[in-house]
C-alpha cells in the first residue's frame, strides 16, 4: 500500500514537471538560426566586456582565423589585449545574417570603444567585419573573421 502510495506521488510529481518544461517550451520557442547568430555576436560582446577571452573562445570553431590569425594566435592577442585596456566595449549595428544550411555569414559595422590601463579617456575604433559560421553539435561557431578598420590589435 504505502509503495503505491508512493509511486502515485513520484507519478504526479513526473507528469506536473513534464507539464511545466512543455509549458515554458511553447512559451519560449527555440532560436531560430539567424537569432541564434545575433545572439553569439551579442555574447562575444558582453565575453569583451567582462575582459574574458575565453568568454570569446567559445564562440570560435577549432580552425577559426581573423584576418589570417590562427585561432592560437587570436587567443594570444585576445589575452594582451585584455590586460592592456581597463574598459572594452563593442557595439555592431548594420548587422545581416545569411544562413545555408549548417553554414552562415554575418556581415556589418563595428565600433570598438578602449579605454587603455595608463590613459584617461576612451578611444573608439570603426570598421566593418564579415563572420563565417558553421553549425556543429547544435551550435553556431565563427571559422573565419576578416575586419576592414581601425583595430587596437
Amino acid at each position: 500500500m504505502k509503495f503505491m502510495k508512493l509511486l502515485t506521488v513520484v507519478a504526479g510529481v513526473a507528469i506536473l514537471a513534464a507539464g511545466g518544461w512543455l509549458m515554458w517550451r511553447n512559451t519560449h520557442p527555440a532560436l531560430s538560426d539567424t537569432q541564434q547568430i545575433h545572439a553569439n555576436l551579442q555574447a562575444i560582446s558582453a565575453a569583451a566586456a567582462r575582459h574574458s577571452s575565453g568568454g570569446i573562445l567559445d564562440y570560435l570553431a577549432d580552425g577559426f582565423t581573423w584576418n589570417g590569425q590562427n585561432r592560437h594566435d587570436v587567443a594570444s592577442m585576445l589575452s594582451g589585449a585584455m590586460f592592456e585596456f581597463n574598459d572594452v566595449g563593442i557595439q555592431t549595428s548594420q548587422v545581416t545574417v545569411q544562413v545555408q544550411g549548417t553554414t552562415a555569414v554575418s556581415k556589418g559595422e563595428y565600433a570598438l570603444t578602449v579605454r587603455e590601463r595608463k590613459a584617461s579617456g576612451t578611444h573608439t575604433y570603426r570598421g566593418k567585419f564579415k563572420v563565417e559560421w558553421q553549425k556543429q553539435g547544435g551550435q553556431w561557431l565563427a571559422t573565419k573573421a576578416t575586419s576592414d578598420g581601425d583595430s587596437p590589435i
